[in-house]
């Protein structure tokens, strides 16, 4: 799948919907692993309405969710034909993916977890700090000591 998504300029994700675009920008991991490995993200402006991430023309190329069939093919035409526009999504997304690196993520984790001892509501039990552990050692991190947590 990644050598696929390495291979291609784009990746096209046209699912949308009324019901749910109330909620929010949405975004799903093919999107992000498409721009990990250099794909331009093509997507709607319903499914990506109001993204706090992810800007329309910066990292990705919006999709009117009302555009006709032809209007839907003429984009499409752009962004492969298009290497200035595609080139410079690719770059800006080079950079904006490193949130998503699995070591920052897991840093990011590890923070979160850590630092349950400065949580204004309650206390962690000690099966969350188990399953906090259990966690924490797949991705080989020290576990976090209950006198800590707690």
């Amino acid at each position: 799948m990644f050598q696929t998504l390495r291979d291609v300029k784009v990746q096209i994700d046209p699912s949308y919907s009324k019901k749910y675009s109330a909620f929010g920008a949405h975004f799903n991991r093919t999107t992000v692993e498409a721009m990990i490995c250099g794909a331009v993200p093509m997507a709607t402006d319903w499914g990506m309405a109001n993204s706090r991430l992810f800007a329309a023309g910066l990292n990705y190329i919006e999709i009117p969710a009302g555009c006709s069939p032809q209007e839907f093919a003429d984009l499409v035409d752009n962004a492969v034909t298009d290497k200035n526009q595609w080139r410079r999504i690719k770059e800006q997304n080079l950079e904006r993916v490193q949130m998503f690196d699995m070591r920052n993520v897991a840093q990011e984790y590890v923070d979160l977890v850590t630092s349950v001892a400065d949580c204004p509501v309650g206390t962690p039990d000690a099966l969350a700090i188990t399953r906090c552990n259990n966690n924490l050692d797949f991705f080989g991190i020290a576990p976090v000591e209950a006198a800590r947590a707690v």
